[in-house]
């Protein structure tokens, strides 16, 4: 199969889904497996979103999402952006906790700024990976930082720290500037 490279379920992962993608000269349309699941596959539902989402974070923003069983859905520019969205601050979130992870080893009083924010960064991933939105934009809301440390090693920390809290952000900005664009996007009106 020319142009495909198919991800398999990894051992371990709890409920992935197999997938592919295909190739197109617009990007790359990433084709989702579920004809051995035994739930109705759609974005709406918050198993399917979730393995989407986690697809989308490793393979990058697809122009199309297709979802193959017995009838097959495909999802255009606007659910796949928005899914992007979640994605990169989904990404960004956990290269955050990997951070502090890192900083919470160093000792002195890293463990206890450490705690309170991977508090928060642990609701806003899980919001946003259990379709969650709306708790998830709050929690990342609160993100923002208070006033600067007094110690020197802390003042880098917060500096590496405050970087990658306003990369969360705009990254939720710009979700929130993609889900009004669709919600304000009538195409046809019924009456």
């Amino acid at each position: 199969m020319k142009g495909k490279i198919v991800r398999a379920t990894r051992p371990g992962a709890r409920q992935s889904c197999d997938y592919s993608v295909l190739r197109r000269r617009s990007g790359f349309e990433l084709i989702v497996e579920c004809g051995d699941c035994g739930a109705e596959p759609s974005l709406d539902n918050p198993v399917c979103f979730g393995n989407i989402a986690r697809a989308v974070q490793q393979e990058g923003s697809p122009v199309a999402i297709t979802l193959r069983s017995h009838v097959e859905r495909r999802y255009g520019a606007g659910a796949t952006a928005t899914i992007g969205h979640i994605s990169s601050i989904l990404n960004r979130v956990q290269s955050l906790q990997g951070q502090l992870a890192m900083d919470s080893v160093r000792g002195g009083g890293c463990p206890d700024c450490v705690r309170i924010l991977s508090g928060k960064l642990a609701v806003i991933g899980q919001g946003f990976a259990s379709m969650e939105i709306s708790g998830a934009l709050s929690a990342a809301k609160t993100l923002e930082t208070k006033t600067p440390p007094a110690r020197q090693i802390c003042q880098d920390c917060a500096g590496m720290t405050n970087v990658q809290i306003q990369d969360i952000l705009v990254a939720v900005r710009n979700l929130e500037n993609s889900i009004l664009r669709g919600a304000f996007n009538v195409v046809a009106v019924d009456g």
